[in-house]
Parts: structure tokens; sequence; C-alpha cells
């Protein structure tokens, strides 16, 4: 079901029980501060198709989710959001699992919660493009770099010169270097086993890899989209030398397990080299901080999992079973 003409998707009315043909897909963390503007950016789109709207909300800490929950009170027939209690992240939990799970759209638009969109027929733009190049699997735009204010600091975040992509062409020369909110994927996820190279480190790259093997991924040049760099940022925040060894170990654990295309071994081991030879003597020193800063991420969840123990209710109501669990403990050890 289309309309005439397209419309405001806020302003859009559908008979009760439509099917919608776009699931826009957010990943947010601790983005109150920028929320507002990207969810007015998914409102503000003007499509003749219907669009459902799902917020996946990793236990923000800074009043995200209530941002996220008058939304939704304001909106009800566009939102299915996922607010979790527990950060899932911190606790190497697959975060990407919901986007398998949860659309129900013909296709899938992402963003994140700190990035927005500035073109209002973007969405309509790549439905189209869609619907024309059934050989893609996935197309993306041009997008400007901002700081954390929207200023401008580049206006076209990279170069790119081809219109399609395959999946040796996509993993030799983009690897995903546009930006998350630019990318407008067909629903395929629900036939799609997620392979171990894929769960144990999800990221866009990853999703570029699983989807290639399906189609192409098509380059619109047009510039619909602003990519936020700021402090607060998952990738941003982290130094360079953490960010080197994480693409060492990504591309790796690509070389070691049996499950990724073969096809792309030859370049996954091509980059590791060139990564290894730029800073080959600080690469064990930085083997050593990762995993003692993973180490000490983990112990610090069992303690916080600890102090919650302790402080629950059933904690408190067995304390004196325990009490006298040790005392016959205690008996029985000095008798023998």
């Amino acid at each position: 079901m289309l309309l005439e003409r397209p419309v405001r998707i806020a302003d859009q009315i559908w008979p009760e029980g439509t099917a919608p043909a776009l699931s826009v897909f957010s990943w947010v963390f601790n983005h109150a501060e920028y929320i507002h503007q990207s969810i007015q950016s998914i409102l503000n789109q003007e499509t003749n198709f219907p669009v459902e709207i799902i917020i996946h909300d990793d236990a923000s800490t800074d009043g995200t989710a209530e941002i996220i929950l008058d939304y939704e009170k304001m909106y009800p027939q566009l939102f299915r959001n996922i607010l979790q209690k527990d950060n899932q992240w911190s606790q190497g939990k697959c975060v990407v699992r919901p986007l398998f799970e949860m659309p129900r759209g013909e296709f899938i638009a992402l963003t994140h919660g700190d990035d927005y969109w500035t073109d209002s027929k973007k969405l309509e733009t790549q439905f189209h493009y869609m619907l024309e190049n059934q050989d893609c699997v996935a197309c993306f735009h041009q997008s400007r770099l901002v700081d954390e204010n929207s200023n401008v600091l580049k206006d076209h975040l990279y170069a790119y010169d081809q219109t399609k992509y395959n999946m040796l062409e996509a993993f030799s020369k983009l690897r995903s270097r546009y930006s998350t909110s630019s990318l407008f994927v067909k629903n395929i996820f629900g036939q799609i086993n997620m392979p171990e190279w894929f769960l144990k480190k999800p990221n866009d790259m990853a999703i570029e890899i699983l989807l290639s093997q399906y189609g192409f991924f098509g380059h619109i040049d047009r510039n619909m989209s602003d990519y936020r760099k700021h402090g607060g940022g998952v990738w941003s925040k982290l130094s360079e030398e953490i960010k080197y060894f994480e693409l060492m170990y990504r591309f790796q654990l690509y070389i070691d397990d049996k499950e990724f295309p073969n096809k792309l071994k030859p370049i996954a081991r091509s980059v590791l080299l060139e990564l290894f030879e730029t800073q080959p003597h600080k690469y064990l020193i930085y083997d050593l901080e990762y995993k003692v800063a993973d180490i000490q991420r983990r112990l610090e969840f069992s303690l916080n999992e600890i102090i919650n123990i302790k402080s629950s209710v059933s904690w408190q109501l067995t304390k004196p079973l325990r009490k006298i669990h040790n005392l016959i403990r205690k008996i029985i050890g000095e008798k023998f």
C-alpha cells in the first residue's frame, strides 16, 4: 500500500494492522544530548510507504530512555522500542541480535542516536533506489562530518570511485567507510545464521561482510546525513593504540574462523600485515593492555553483580539460614 504522494512520517495515518514497508533501526547509548535531533530527523522524513521505528537503548544512564519513552507516548503507532535494563555491551552480549529479530519491514534503515538525517527525502530516495536495483542488497550515500554542536568539519566523509560494489570490492575498498546512518538494507537477516566471527565481534564492517555475500552495495551520490564526532562516541573515545589493536583483532579473527568467506581471507591477511608493519613494536604491549583492560572490566561487572545480590530481598531473608548452616559446619569441623 502506497500513498499518492510522500507525507511526513509523523503525520501519516494508516489502517490498523498495516505492515511497515520499512523499519528504522537505531542503536542508542547515553545520547540524551543528541537524541532529540536524531529522532526528529526520522519523524521529518517524507515517504509514501508505512514506516516503523525501533530504538535499541542499551541501558543509558543519562535520561536517554526517558526521552525515547516520551516520543513513544506521542507516536505509539510508530515506535517499537527496546529499552534494556542492564547494559548488554558491557556483558559481552551481541547488541546486534535485535536487528535480526525485531524489524518487520522489507527494508531497514540504520542509524545511531548521535547522528541525524539532513534530507527529508532520504528514505524515499533509498527505498526507490532499492526497488530499481534488484541486484543490490544494500545502498549507502554520502555524509558530512560534524562536531558535537553540528558544526561541519568535512563536507564529505569519504570518496567513492564506484556506483556498486560486490563482496570482494566492498571488503577491499569500502570496509564500512560510510556513516551507519546512510546504510539502507534488504531485510534478509531472518534468513541468515549469525556465524561465530560475527557473534564474537559484531560491528558495521561485519554487517557489510555478511550482507555483501547476497548482493551489491550501491552508492548514491547525494549527501543526506551528518555523522557526529564527539568525545562520548563508542569508537571516537578509544585511544589510537586501542583502535589499532581492535582492527588487528578483527582481521585475525576473520583469518582464523572457518566460516569466514575464503575469498576474503587473502585481503584480510594483506590488511593485517599492513597494520602490523605500521606499528609492529607496539603490538605485544597493546595486546597485553587490551587483555588486562578486558579482565578488569569483567571483574568490575562480577563485583557489581555480587553487590546487587547482597542488597537483594532474598539475600536478606535467607541470612538466618546461612548463619545456622555455617554454625553446623563449624561444629562438624571441630568434632572431626
